[in-house]
């Protein structure tokens, strides 16, 4: 019933259509962050320094609700995997939800209860990614997600699943790292090749902010929402 309706992603852009929408009527416009925020001005080691988070480990974090779908429970068993093999690693998990319990009880079955850091809902996450070596989305399912754009313009190294629109934005090996999901020696994999070759991870992290400005910025999304206001302005005239 609509004159327009805008998607976020190709998979809801597809449900869309498969819906009845007609496709004179859909868009996609993917979603966008303000990158003048979302800009690192610290090195991980001095922004844990700033938030009096000091350690010395290196920080892989992951943010998001603590749901089954995120797929948590895959980031904390390959950690668990690469602390075994002898990495120096601490999670930061950001974020609440009903899975918090079981995630907790699983990391100390996986014995990194102290490795695994969980911050809770918080309202500033820029410092947070500023603060993190790594950033995982773990997810099963997905949209396109501000937390990877955002961690993406953050310089951020980034392994993430390889569903809905991720691969869209995220390209194995150019800007990113794509894993399939649901898999987290996949997971232990990839982060254990961004710990294995940090100049190869910085590449991937300065490849990932161009893109997020180049097709993701606040000013690029507003220029397409306002063509098509005017193309639907026109065709209601």
């Amino acid at each position: 019933r609509y004159q327009g309706v805008l998607c976020v992603s190709q998979d809801l852009l597809d449900r869309c259509l498969g819906a009845g929408v007609p496709a004179g009527r859909c868009w996609l416009i993917p979603n966008a962050i303000n990158t003048d925020e979302f800009r690192r001005d610290h090195a991980p080691h001095e922004a844990r320094r700033q938030i009096d988070r000091v350690t010395e480990s290196t920080v892989v974090g992951g943010v998001g609700r603590l749901s089954r779908e995120k797929g948590f429970d895959h980031l904390i068993r390959a950690a668990a995997s690469l602390i075994r093999r002898g990495h120096d690693l601490e999670v930061w998990i950001v974020g609440e939800g009903e899975e918090e319990a079981s995630l907790r009880e699983l990391a100390r079955d996986q014995s990194i209860g102290e490795r695994v850091q969980f911050l809770g809902f918080q309202t500033q996450v820029k410092p947070l990614f500023e603060a993190m070596d790594a950033f995982v989305l773990s997810s099963l399912r997905e949209g396109l997600p501000n937390v990877l754009l955002e961690a993406m313009s953050m310089e951020t190294p980034v392994v993430a699943t390889r569903v809905a629109g991720i691969p869209s934005i995220l390209v194995d090996g150019d800007n990113g790292l794509l894993v399939e999901p649901g898999s987290s020696q996949a997971i232990s994999g990839a982060l254990e090749h961004l710990l294995s070759h940090p100049g190869s991870a910085g590449e991937l992290a300065t490849r990932a902010r161009q893109t997020v400005e180049r097709r993701h910025s606040f000013a690029v999304r507003m220029e397409k929402v306002l063509s098509i206001y005017e193309t639907v302005e026109t065709q209601a005239g």
